[in-house]
């Protein structure tokens, strides 16, 4: 039988391997030089932990609740779309991975398989990713989720700028002159553009980009919270003023988040903001980051520092280039042991006990 990768590294380079060099470059690339997209996995190398020796670790509990909802170990899958770049089933094996594993999972706006299809394939908890495109289509995606029995509304507020996509692609996606294949379609705005009388194809809408006239501000949170009575996570948070805004407007919870460096270049990177984001949300709602996760240590820096779970984006791409359904299992699985290894070498029992004393840093 063919050998799995035995760490995430492993599956990023056979994935390369795998994938046709324009989908890869899209899925890695970061915007610029690409700092931002290598300091969020650059910056766990400079946390070091302070291990707690000769603690009784016979029972480990890694299993816990985020918003409610129990997980086997404090993992999510990032809400991201195209997942058919790298099997056919795309969202379908990856949501059939997370509830084989216990964790929750996020599903894009952009997913390739509709929010009704995703949602029957799976009990488990699925968080619903939604860009501000108009108030109308805000509207009819929201009410759509709700109506399938997802359990989050996460509010990505770090999207494209209006035409920045279209005005200033990713400059690999530039040499690579890429376009969306086929197999790659948006599938949850055919739809609802139709009925709203917007075109298929329209830029606004096929970008995920905002209109200028239209632009999201803290006011609409109380719209987006009129809308539903479901949980509002604001995913794309970096600092301690939007983290108090967001417990100003009653989010209930927030994901430090670049929006894996795809943005703008030089962003700081996740981790050196979630100490001050948890710091200002002072317990008012759950904090999650988004961004570097490679290993079970880098797990254990982000609970430590205040983080109720993490999300990987690029991780399972990679385990679905290389094994579909199975591989995706398998990247969380290898997360789930590396971390539990760290936490017994630590001397920690229980993931909700973990706390910045196990941490020596030093962030300029």
């Amino acid at each position: 039988m063919e050998r799995y990768p035995i760490n995430l590294n492993e599956y990023a380079e056979l994935a390369k391997k795998i994938l046709p060099h324009n989908i890869w470059d899209y899925i890695e690339a970061g915007r610029g030089d690409e700092i931002s997209l290598n300091r969020n996995t650059q910056i766990y190398s400079e946390v070091f932990l302070r291990p707690n020796k000769m603690m009784n670790i016979s029972n480990i509990k890694m299993s816990t609740t985020i918003l409610g909802d129990k997980t086997s170990f404090p993992l999510m899958i990032a809400p991201a779309g195209g997942h058919t770049f790298c099997d056919d089933d795309g969202e379908l094996s990856t949501i059939r991975a997370a509830k084989k594993e216990n964790i929750i999972a996020g599903v894009g706006t952009n997913s390739s398989y509709t929010i009704e299809d995703i949602a029957n394939e799976t009990d488990t908890p699925l968080w619903f990713q939604i860009y501000h495109l108009t108030k109308e289509i805000d509207e009819m995606l929201v009410k759509r989720a709700e109506k399938s029995g997802y359990k989050v509304i996460v509010l990505t507020v770090d999207g494209p700028v209006p035409g920045m996509d279209h005005l200033r692609p990713k400059e690999r996606d530039i040499r690579n002159a890429f376009v969306n294949p086929p197999n790659t379609e948006r599938v949850n705005l055919i739809g609802e553009i139709a009925g709203l009388g917007y075109k298929h194809g329209d830029t606004q809408v096929q970008l995920g980009g905002l209109n200028p006239d239209d632009q999201l501000l803290w006011e609409d949170i109380n719209w987006f919270k009129s809308l539903t009575d479901l949980p509002i996570v604001i995913k794309g948070l970096l600092s301690a003023h939007d983290a108090k805004k967001a417990v100003e407007y009653g989010a209930d919870g927030i994901v430090v988040s670049n929006h894996g460096a795809r943005g703008v270049d030089t962003l700081m990177p996740s981790l050196q903001s979630l100490p001050e984001v948890v710091k200002a949300v002072d317990g008012k709602c759950e904090v999650y980051l988004d961004g570097g996760i490679r290993r079970g240590t880098d797990i254990l820096k982000a609970l430590a520092f205040g983080a109720k779970a993490v999300m990987i984006g690029r991780p399972f791409y990679w385990g679905l280039a290389v094994g579909g359904e199975n591989g995706v299992r398998d990247v969380i699985q290898i997360l789930k042991e590396e971390l539990e290894v760290a936490m017994k070498y630590c001397g920690i029992t229980d993931v909700e006990n973990i706390n910045p004393d196990l941490l020596s840093y030093n962030f300029s």
